[in-house]
């Protein structure tokens, strides 16, 4: 004897639906990524250093670097 699908599911002989969950892929990526250092943004900038009142010392460029995660709106 042949039943459809619809009859099948209706008195119970459709496949069983699985009973087990798998973890969601955004909640293992969330997990491994809660236990990851945050990456730090750098973000250098160069001044121009030069005094008029010593004409003797020669101008010369100082490098600065930022933390963008760290610090506040510029």
């Amino acid at each position: 004897m042949s039943f459809s699908v619809a009859k099948q599911s209706a008195i119970g002989l459709a496949r069983p639906v699985l009973k087990y969950s798998i973890p969601s892929a955004p909640v293992a990526i969330a997990r491994s990524f809660a236990t990851e250092a945050p990456a730090k943004k750098i973000k250098k900038f160069q001044i121009y250093r030069w005094n008029p009142e010593h004409p003797a010392e020669k101008p010369k460029l100082q490098t600065y670097e930022v933390d963008l995660k760290t610090c506040g709106p510029m």
